[in-house]
């Protein structure tokens, strides 16, 4: 996506200080309300790069790569045994991305930098990638 975005900026001859907004096909959920709630945000952040943020499930502590049938390592090595004691996570969510053209070089693949500032989203949405996504859309009513 990187990529695809350094090139229309320059198809498109797009200036630095113009915004970018990203949203991907896979967020049926999203409305032209959230598009706008999300852009005045980054504007009011003064931000240069924008990306949202959802509540996780399980904590990255909690979790382990599987080696082998019968073994696991840490995703994240730490020494906290006490739950209360792991640092606040949240996962990223791609459901609005908004950029200032000039920043564009220096997202990642991820479309993240040092200088993203999250958008925290209030309500569960479902990011449709696997059919098993589509399932628990369309199980929601689309809500």
């Amino acid at each position: 996506m990187k990529d695809v975005l350094l090139d229309v900026i320059v198809e498109k001859e797009i200036p630095p200080e113009d915004d970018i907004v990203v949203l991907y096909l896979t967020y049926p959920q999203r409305t032209w309300n959230d598009v706008l709630t999300i852009h005045r945000f980054f504007t009011e952040k003064k931000a240069k790069s924008l990306s949202c943020s959802i509540d996780i499930a399980d904590h990255p502590y909690l979790c382990y790569y599987e080696v082998d049938e019968f073994y696991g390592r840490p995703v994240v090595p730490h020494t906290f045994y006490r739950r209360q004691d792991y640092p606040r996570c949240f996962r990223q969510s791609l459901f609005v991305a908004v950029f200032k053209a000039s920043e564009i070089p220096h997202v990642n693949d991820s479309l993240l930098c040092k200088d993203t500032v999250f958008y925290k989203l209030k309500r569960k949405v479902i990011d449709i990638d696997l059919d098993v996504d589509m399932v628990r859309f369309e199980e929601s009513d689309g809500c």
